[in-house]
Formats: structure tokens, C-alpha cells, sequence
């Protein structure tokens, strides 16, 4: 990962925050680069996106709040270079549109950087997204899109990352998201149908 930030020319001293995926309809870029904006005031940071995306488009969004492209890197990797890629995150963002179809949503993007041992900034109200990370203590919850929340969460962030272990992020995505874990939970929940 240290030889990946020398080649995109992200500095040593910089904290990285990354967003991997597609954008989509969901995805609120907007939200996302306040809270860049937010973060890069109190620590320099780049912002790092690892999507198939056409580049101009972010870089348009970012030019309209202020961000300069040289605080930005973004690249497309293909399925195999994306773990190695997503290694250069200090801290991984995402923000969902809070819409009622997501209330019963899961991001897939979650369980992948937690496993990873990667921090996650996110909203609530996705899915069972806030008791994840508040109760594995893997990242920071943002509940309204404004900077006091934002900033709030930065000062989070910033005081319990050094604290946060990578590999305790990873044992915390298996107990989430592991097969294993899984198959016990449909088989004690197709038990108790069964049961009734």
C-alpha cells in the first residue's frame, strides 16, 4: 500500500479517506465532499476514489465546493487490484440516500472494508448499518448532513483511529458477515418457522 501512495503522489503526512464502488443514484457525492471539505481543514487529507465512474464528473462536483483536483486521486482498478487499492484508505466513506427502500438494505461495500481493517464513516438509517459499527466500535455514524454532524464526527475520528486495529476490524466483519455466521442465523431462523 506505502509503494501505491508513492505512485499516486499521496503525501505521507496526509490521511486518506477513501469511497469504493460505483456512484450511482444512491451514492450522495455531494454530502460526501462537505464532509472532505470538513476534514481536510482540520487534518490534510486526500480524498481517494476507487470507482469505474467517469473521472469528471467528481472532479466537476468537487470544483463546485472549493476542492482542488490535486486533493483528489481517483482511479478504476480491476476486481483483483481493489483490495491492494483499498489498502491506501486510512478511513473509508460512504453515504446512501436515506430513502425507505434502504431502511432494509445492506451495503456490500461495509462488510468488504471492515474486512479489510478499514474504519467506516457513514449515515444511518441504512439497514442495520448503525448497529454495526456502534456495536463492533468500527468507524463513525453521521445522523444529519450538516457540518456540526460532520464535524462532530471528525473530532470522533480523528481522537479513536490511532485506537482502532486492523485486525480487530477483521475478526469484526467475519462475526458480522462470515458464511458461517450466516448459515447458523437462516438455520435457527428456518427452525423457528418450521417450529411454529
Amino acid at each position: 500500500a506505502k509503494q501505491t501512495k508513492q505512485q499516486l503522489a499521496i503525501p505521507e503526512d496526509c490521511l486518506t479517506i477513501g469511497y469504493l464502488g460505483s456512484l450511482g443514484t444512491w451514492y450522495m457525492l455531494d454530502e460526501m465532499l462537505d464532509f472532505f471539505t470538513c476534514l481536510n481543514r482540520r487534518r490534510k487529507s486526500v480524498f481517494l476514489f476507487i470507482t469505474p465512474d467517469d473521472p469528471e464528473h467528481i472532479y466537476q462536483s468537487a470544483e463546485q465546493k472549493g476542492i482542488s483536483r490535486s486533493s483528489l486521486r481517483i482511479i478504476k482498478g480491476s476486481r483483483e487490484q481493489i483490495p491492494s487499492l483499498a489498502l491506501m484508505m486510512d478511513v473509508s466513506i460512504f453515504f446512501i440516500l436515506p430513502a425507505f427502500s434502504k431502511m432494509a438494505s445492506s451495503p456490500t461495500k461495509l462488510g468488504e472494508v471492515m474486512s479489510l481493517g478499514i474504519p467506516v464513516v457513514c449515515n444511518s438509517g441504512i439497514g442495520d448499518v448503525d448497529q454495526v459499527i456502534e456495536q463492533e466500535k468500527c468507524g463513525v455514524v453521521i445522523r444529519e448532513f450538516n457540518s456540526a454532524s460532520y464535524e462532530q464526527a471528525i473530532t470522533t475520528m480523528l481522537e479513536n483511529n490511532p485506537q482502532l486495529n486492523a485486525e480487530e476490524l477483521h475478526r469484526s466483519a467475519v462475526r458480522q458477515f462470515g458464511i458461517e455466521n450466516g448459515v447458523h442465523t437462516y438455520a435457527r431462523l428456518y427452525a423457528s418457522l418450521l417450529s411454529e
